[in-house]
């Protein structure tokens, strides 16, 4: 009885798993703006919970040169709350001035927890000619992260066979 009892609240959620989705693919296959630099606002997404992700960016061709990749939070008005800025890491760098042809970077964000509310992800960097140059990448969210109250249902169930063993114990 005191086994099934612990096996049902192991596997049972008291609460909601968190909503962001599992894998989520953004891009922009034609990066306008000047040679200058561009700034693009990939996308905006909102997470319900605290949620642990991990991400990647990758160039598709030799006409970008990424700066930098982040995510933002933003406040209440909307505005980017710089305070909260989370920079991915450059895993696979070109040193464009003396490399020749076809090449890619690679960004990563190691596993972080994004607070609930609204994040944004944001890419700058510079086009390197005058062609449209092309990024993709994923964001992979941990969505089987349960909520405390299932913590909390799995040590109620621990204290309950811890009860039935000292009831037995004292029953002989």
């Amino acid at each position: 009885m005191a086994l099934a009892l612990l096996a049902g609240a192991t596997s049972a959620l008291a609460g909601p798993v968190l909503t962001l989705a599992p894998d989520w693919t953004f891009g922009n296959a034609a990066v306008s703006g000047s040679k200058n630099g561009f700034s693009d606002i990939v996308k905006t997404l909102h997470v319900d919970g605290n949620q642990m992700i991990t991400a990647y960016l990758a160039t598709k061709d030799q006409m970008l040169d990424i700066k930098g990749v982040s995510f933002v939070k933003l406040g209440a008005q909307g505005a980017p709350d710089e305070s909260t800025r989370l920079a991915f890491t450059e895993t696979l760098a070109v040193d464009w001035t003396k490399q020749e042809g076809t090449a890619s970077e690679r960004w990563e964000r190691s596993p972080v927890r994004l607070s609930a509310g609204e994040w944004q992800l944001e890419v700058t960097g510079l086009r390197r000619s005058k062609s449209f140059g092309a990024y993709s990448g994923a964001v992979q969210a941990d969505s089987q992260v349960p909520e405390p109250q299932t913590l909390a249902l799995s040590l109620l169930a621990l204290a309950a066979m811890a009860g039935l063993a000292r009831r037995r114990k004292l029953g002989r």
